[in-house]
């Protein structure tokens, strides 16, 4: 993916604007203003020109502006103008009625799945809110790490879904108190995990090399250099250099151990719910 930058970013009935049109030319910007003069409802529109719920996280119905009185949020559009080395490109997002659940995406003023956006702009954003990202548990950083591995490879975000999905099925299986679960089904999970989470660890362990490399490649600051590990056992083979097929191997070779142990669990406490292993350990990061 070549360079790109925001050359014009239009809100209407987003958030506190009505209507606002923000001609850019690819420089830093720095947005100053009182408190609630908008200044993160500005941000929050960029961020939404990437997949996801943007840099607020917030539900598609808050997003509207809502006058006093109105029950819920308008109907509301960001557009931009995207300029990169071969040429430019239109991206919009939004409803078209009051209380959609979803934002349609368009490109070039057709409608587009929204995956499609991360392939002319990838952001990583950090917020007042997650300045506590390296004090507090590791589900944070790790939801945090996946965002700069899919700013730097789109297809993660799929086969985090992949995974995601599998993974709910499989705990449904193993928590089904109504009779044994169906082996075969649990061996289709199990593969689908393995071949989802080995790829997975080989895009993480390339995007923490990249970081590392860049932060080496900058020994001249004056600042103390940060040297990046990942705990996790699936992304330390991935970086020692094994193939994806062995990691997906010892991935399902795991989760096959695990669901053993589920097992046991379940029959020998019938009156109670218990939470099985329900997946190997890993994929933490320092």
């Amino acid at each position: 993916m070549t360079a790109a930058a925001l050359t014009r970013l239009t809100l209407t009935d987003f958030r506190s604007y009505a209507r606002a049109e923000l001609p850019l030319d690819g420089r830093p910007v720095f947005l100053v203003g009182p408190n609630g003069a908008g200044k993160t409802n500005l941000l929050e529109a960029v961020s939404l020109l990437t997949p996801g719920r943007g840099l607020r996280g917030a539900s598609i119905s808050e997003l509207g502006r809502r006058q006093p009185g109105e029950a819920q949020g308008r109907a509301w559009a960001v557009a931009a103008v995207v300029a990169a080395d071969d040429g430019e490109t239109r991206l919009g997002t939004g409803v078209e009625q009051s209380g959609a659940v979803r934002r349609a995406v368009r490109l070039e003023g057709e409608p587009v799945p929204p995956g499609r956006l991360a392939d002319h702009l990838r952001q990583v954003w950090l917020t007042p809110a997650q300045d506590r990202l390296f004090l507090e548990g590791a589900s944070e950083r790790r939801r945090f790490f996946d965002r700069l591995v899919f700013a730097a490879e789109p297809p993660h975000a799929a086969h985090a879904s992949a995974y995601e999905k599998a993974h709910r099925e499989r705990m449904r299986l193993l928590t089904d108190e109504t009779g044994p679960p169906d082996a075969a089904w649990l061996d289709a999970l199990e593969a689908r995990l393995g071949e989802a989470g080995a790829v997975m660890a080989e895009a993480r362990a390339r995007t923490l090399a990249a970081l590392q490399a860049e932060i080496d490649s900058r020994g001249e600051r004056p600042f103390p250099q940060a040297r990046l590990t990942l705990a996790g056992e699936w992304e330390q083979m991935a970086a020692a250099g094994a193939t994806i097929a062995e990691i997906e191997e010892r991935l399902v070779s795991a989760f096959a151990r695990a669901r053993e142990r589920a097992a046991t669990w379940r029959w020998s406490t019938p009156r109670r719910t218990v939470r099985p292993p329900s997946a190997p350990p890993g994929n933490r990061r320092r």
